[in-house]
C-alpha cells in the first residue's frame, strides 16, 4: 500500500550544508508544525531538482511543496545558497527560516551576503517569516495541516499519505497511513485534508474492510473516529465518492459494535510442552498462572511451545460476530477451535473470530502458546 501513489508533502526542509541528515536528526525531529509532512533536502537538491514557481516547489517526479524551511542549525549559509533561496522567494515560495549569522564560503564579497540577507528577510516580504511564525504563516495562507489529531492530552500519532494515480490500479482517491505508537488503546479522533471521498478503513494485519462514521464539511475536510488498539496501525481510504447532500452531518455507514460477555471457565487446563526443552512432557494447571512462577524448574525456565487445551460446554447462541478475546498473551498463540484453526494472535488485543467452529454443547479449546527465550 505504502508503494501505491505519490507522497504526500506540504514542506522542503533544508537541513544545511555543514552536516548530513543522519547526524543531525539522529535523536531529535525536524522542526514542523504538528500535522504536516515533509521531505529533506540537501544543496543538490535545493539547485537541481526542485523548481519554484507560483508559490510552489516542484520537481520533475510530480512532487509538490508549498513551504521551504531552513533548519534553525543552518545558521551558516554560502552565498550561491542565499541567492537560490531569493529566486524561491522571489516565486511567492513561502520560506521560513532564521536568517543566517555568516556565510561558509568563499564565494562573493561580504555586501552581497549582507544585501542578500537584507532583500530576503528584511524588505517586507510577507511570503518569508521566521521559524516560529511558520505555522501561523501556513494557516494564513490556507495551508491547513493534511492530518489533525484532536486528542485531550498528546500522544505519540505518526501518519504517512500517498495520492493514488490511475497506473495504481486502485482508481483516484488518497491513501492515509495512521499509526498508534502508544502502548495503550484509544479513540482517536482526526480530520483529513481530504473531501469528496467516503472513508473506508482498511486493516492491515487481517485485511479486513470496513466502513466508518464520518463527517465531511463544507471546506473540503473529512473527519471521523479511529478505534486503535495499543501499537497500532490503520489505513484510511478515499477512494469511493460521498454523497454531497450529506456534507455537514455524520455519516453512519457502519453499525455500532456492542458486545456481550460470556467468561470461559478457570480451568483445569491441560498443557503439553515441546519436547527436548528440559520440561515434563505434560502438566496439569486448574487455572492459568505464568510458567515463571512454577515450583519445577523444568516449566519455570521453559523456552517454545506449550499447547494448552481445555474443555468447556456452551449454550448461548450461536451468531455472527461472535470472538475469543484471549486477554494478554506471552508472546504469540495459534488457536484452535473444535479442530478449527482460528488464526494467530501476536499483537494485541489478541481477539480471533469464532466463526463458525463454536458450537452448543461440549466444545474443546486448544491454544498453542510460543515465548521468547528468557520466558
Amino acid at each position: 500500500m505504502l508503494s501505491r501513489g505519490r507522497y504526500v508533502a506540504d514542506i522542503a526542509y533544508f537541513f544545511g550544508e555543514d552536516t548530513n541528515v543522519t547526524g543531525r536528526f539522529m535523536d531529535c525531529r525536524p522542526e514542523v508544525p504538528s500535522g504536516y509532512s515533509y521531505d529533506f533536502v540537501n544543496c543538490t537538491a535545493l539547485f537541481e531538482a526542485l523548481r519554484p514557481g507560483d508559490g510552489v516547489l516542484t520537481t520533475a517526479t510530480g512532487m509538490s511543496y508549498r513551504v521551504l524551511v531552513i533548519d534553525r542549525e543552518a545558521a551558516y549559509i554560502s552565498t550561491d545558497v542565499l541567492r537560490r533561496i531569493r529566486e524561491i522567494a522571489d516565486a511567492g515560495v513561502l520560506v521560513a527560516g532564521n536568517e543566517p549569522a555568516g556565510w561558509c564560503n568563499l564565494d562573493g564579497t561580504r555586501e552581497e551576503f549582507d544585501a542578500l540577507v537584507r532583500d530576503i528577510w528584511h524588505s517586507g516580504r510577507d511570503n518569508v517569516v521566521s521559524l516560529d511564525g511558520m505555522s501561523g504563516a501556513m494557516r494564513s495562507r490556507g495551508i491547513v495541516p493534511d492530518v489533525q489529531i484532536w486528542l485531550k492530552r498528546e500522544a505519540d500519532i505518526r501518519f504517512i499519505h500517498r495520492t493514488l494515480r490511475p497506473e495504481d490500479g486502485l482508481g483516484e482517491g488518497e491513501i492515509y497511513w495512521v499509526a498508534n505508537l502508544e502502548p495503550e488503546a484509544r479513540v482517536v479522533p482526526v480530520t483529513f485534508r481530504t473531501g469528496g471521498y467516503r472513508p473506508q478503513v482498511w486493516h492491515p494485519d487481517t485485511g479486513k474492510m470496513e466502513y466508518v462514521p464520518y463527517l465531511e464539511s463544507s471546506d473540503g475536510l473529512t473527519t471521523l473516529d479511529l478505534h486503535m488498539v495499543p501499537d497500532d496501525a490503520l489505513f484510511i481510504i478515499f477512494r469511493e465518492c460521498s454523497d454531497p447532500a450529506r456534507i455537514g452531518t455524520w455519516v453512519y455507514d457502519a453499525p455500532q459494535k456492542s458486545y456481550s460477555v460470556r467468561r470461559l471457565p478457570r480451568g483445569p487446563w491441560t498443557v503439553r510442552f515441546q519436547e527436548g526443552r528440559g520440561a515434563p512432557a505434560e502438566a496439569r494447571f486448574r487455572s492459568l498462572s505464568p510458567l515463571s512462577e512454577s515450583d519445577d524448574p523444568g516449566i519455570r525456565y521453559f523456552s517454545g511451545t506449550a499447547t494448552y487445551t481445555m474443555e468447556f460446554r456452551y449454550s448461548g447462541p450461536l451468531k455472527e460476530g461472535m470472538v475469543l478475546d484471549l486477554g494478554r498473551v506471552g508472546d504469540m498463540a495459534r488457536v484452535f477451535l473444535n479442530g478449527t484453526d482460528l488464526g494467530l494472535a501476536w499483537k494485541e488485543p489478541y481477539r480471533l473470530d469464532v466463526g463458525k467452529a463454536l458450537r452448543k454443547g461440549r466444545n474443546v479449546l486448544e491454544i498453542r502458546v510460543t515465548n521468547t527465550w528468557v520466558n
